[in-house]
C-alpha cells in the first residue's frame, strides 16, 4: 500500500522530467516532447533542462477532458 503525500497550498511539489511524465503518462518520451510542441503543454526551463510541475499537468489534463 502506497502512502499518499498531500501537500498544503502554496508548498512546492518536485518538478517531473521527461521521462517521468512519460511514465506517469502511459506515453513514449517522444509523445511527451510532441505534447510540448503541438499540444501546449506547459513547461518549466532551467537551463538546459525542462522539466514539468505536476500541478500544471494536472490541470492541463482537465482542460482537455473538457474541451474534447
Amino acid at each position: 500500500m502506497q502512502k499518499q503525500v498531500t501537500t498544503a497550498p502554496g508548498e512546492l511539489q518536485p518538478l517531473l522530467t521527461i521521462p517521468g511524465t512519460a511514465k506517469m503518462l502511459s506515453v513514449s518520451e517522444r509523445m511527451v516532447y510532441k505534447l510540448i510542441d503541438f499540444e501546449g503543454l506547459p513547461t518549466i526551463s532551467l537551463g538546459r533542462s525542462v522539466r514539468i510541475d505536476p500541478v500544471s499537468l494536472k490541470r492541463w489534463l482537465v482542460e482537455r477532458e473538457n474541451t474534447r
